[in-house]
């Protein structure tokens, strides 16, 4: 696992690649039309409520990550190299989870038809653009004090 801070920088645009070109799939019927919900109101509230509590889930941990005392203290202790490994495997779970979620706010816009989804997406690349890795932010990890 050789993947460097510019690596990460790299999946950061990819984060926001992915959504944008499913969506595009979408939109343009390569995915199919969707819509297998609409007619369940029961079931399209099911799933808006879940992608709506999911995206709320994964941008407050998201954003909060480095700020978790469990993986604070890990960054902390550990060597340079071991730090630099540590941020990087968190930075790849976080955003492994962001896109997830925005692929679930995706589906359930095609599958439910309602605009719910697509700002639960939209709410969440916008949170995204506040989770650049950088060196910097390892060393500023590094230096807090417990």
């Amino acid at each position: 696992m050789n993947i460097t801070i510019k690596s990460l920088k790299t999946l950061y645009f990819v984060v926001w690649a992915i959504p944008l070109l499913l969506a595009l799939a979408y939109q343009i019927g390569l995915l199919g039309y969707g819509g297998q919900l609409q007619n369940h109101p029961t079931a399209s509230y099911i799933c808006q409520t879940v992608a709506i509590v999911c995206s709320l889930v994964v941008i407050y941990l998201a954003l909060k990550l480095f700020k978790l005392k469990a993986i604070a203290r890990r960054i902390r202790r550990a060597t340079q190299a071991d730090a630099q490994r540590c941020y990087i495997r968190w930075n790849l779970i976080r955003y492994g989870a962001i896109t997830l979620v925005i692929c679930l706010d995706l589906y359930v816009y095609l599958a439910t038809k309602s605009m719910s989804g697509v700002w639960c997406a939209i709410i969440t690349l916008i949170s995204v653009s506040f989770c650049l890795p950088s060196q910097q932010e390892i060393d500023i990890i590094r230096s807090k004090q417990p």
